[in-house]
């Protein structure tokens, strides 16, 4: 039976090095591949924005950083951003999705100073009103982006009436229109019947809301989509992240130069040959070219990757606990060793780990600690 030697490779490496509980993994090996191919295809005349949310690992938004020139973030949450204003000094945040203004508070009670470096993400009339007010309360000026809908259909703007609230935010007291955002995860999701259809029409609505735009961020794209814009194009500033560890499902056929570099790892806990269905041990052997095994933990966002060809139990279904797989006979797997997963986001997954653990060529270099949710 055939494998992947790199996931062999690594499974026994941190076996070898004691590894004994769930962790995420990120091998650097490929990191540093898919940084060369994010080199190869983002235009280096346009802004780059780290999406701290799909790395959110300090040291691991660091470690991009010094390869790439990158010196802003997109940033969802307000303890990821507090933590990152505090670590990075200097670095441009664009809110990804609108705080509420209670939020904004909080992260102004404790980092005025840095007011400049935040453009908030704002959808609708109120919330400018809301902002505006918040600004006279600390005394500030608030740099708005406006959300703006170019066919996810998940809020924001229609792009034939941002500059209504882009007028509203330019009359009331604290507040500067600082660019829009215009997020188009839908288009390489879409049937290629679609697809064409909608790309003209997303690129249509890009134009129209960059219009009202005076000399600010005109942000778009993510991690399928960041190659589309080039400078001299109405937006000036992409952003993306979880290409860079490439989970399932941010695989593309148009990415084959990307790499998995993250990987969930987890003890085997037990192996059981022959293992019969719950209440039918009567039965005969039907397993004689299968067999089980526990994991530790489980019902993680992630496929099975290795043992090769391991499945979920169709049986013992999913579970958080000693999640059961399926495995074909032949790989001979023992209490102890390395299973691993491959996760289908990363932003979730980091998060629920804590940790990651960085290896090379299956050796562990060290282990980073995660940013707070």
């Amino acid at each position: 039976m055939t494998h992947d030697p790199f996931l062999s490779q690594l499974s026994e490496g941190l076996k070898s090095q004691g590894v004994d509980a769930a962790t995420v993994v990120v091998d650097l090996d490929r990191l540093d591949a898919n940084i060369e191919a994010i080199q190869r295809h983002a235009d280096p005349a346009l802004n780059w924005r780290l999406v701290a949310k799909s790395l959110p690992c300090f040291p691991l938004l660091q470690y991009v950083q010094r390869a790439l020139p990158i010196n802003s973030y997109m940033t969802f949450s307000e303890p990821m951003m507090a933590a990152l204003l505090s670590a990075d000094v200097e670095a441009d945040h664009l809110v990804g999705r609108p705080f509420l203004v209670s939020a904004a508070r909080r992260i102004l009670s404790d980092f005025i100073a840095d007011a400049p470096r935040i453009q908030w993400l704002v959808d609708s009339e109120t919330r400018v009103a809301e902002y505006s007010a918040l600004a006279q309360e600390f005394g500030v000026r608030l740099r708005l982006s406006f959300e703006v809908d170019v066919g996810l259909h998940r809020g924001g703007f229609d792009p034939a009436s941002v500059h209504e609230a882009m007028e509203q935010a330019r009359s009331l007291p604290g507040l500067e229109v600082s660019g829009v955002m215009c997020y188009e995860a839908h288009l390489p999701k879409l049937p290629s019947v679609l697809k064409a259809r909608a790309s003209a029409a997303c690129d249509s609505r890009i134009t129209r809301a960059s219009s009202f735009v005076r000399d600010g961020c005109v942000n778009a794209g993510g991690s399928l989509t960041f190659d589309r814009y080039r400078a001299g194009g109405d937006v000036n500033d992409i952003s993306f992240g979880s290409i860079l560890v490439q989970p399932t499902d941010f695989m593309s056929k148009n990415r084959d130069d990307f790499k998995p570099a993250l990987f969930i790892a987890t003890p085997v806990l037990k192996v059981m040959h022959k293992n019969p269905i719950p209440g039918l041990e009567f039965l005969p052997d039907r397993w004689s070219k299968t067999f089980d095994l526990a994991i530790q933990g489980g019902y993680y966002k992630a496929r099975p990757v290795f043992p090769p060809q391991a499945t979920y139990s169709k049986i013992f279904g999913r579970s958080s606990n000693q999640e059961v797989w399926s495995c074909p006979s032949g790989w001979d797997v023992v209490a102890g060793d390395i299973a691993l997963l491959h996760p289908s986001q990363s932003e979730a997954v980091l998060s629920q780990f804590g940790t990651v653990t960085t290896v090379r060529e299956g050796q562990i270099v060290d282990v980073w600690p995660c940013l707070p949710g």
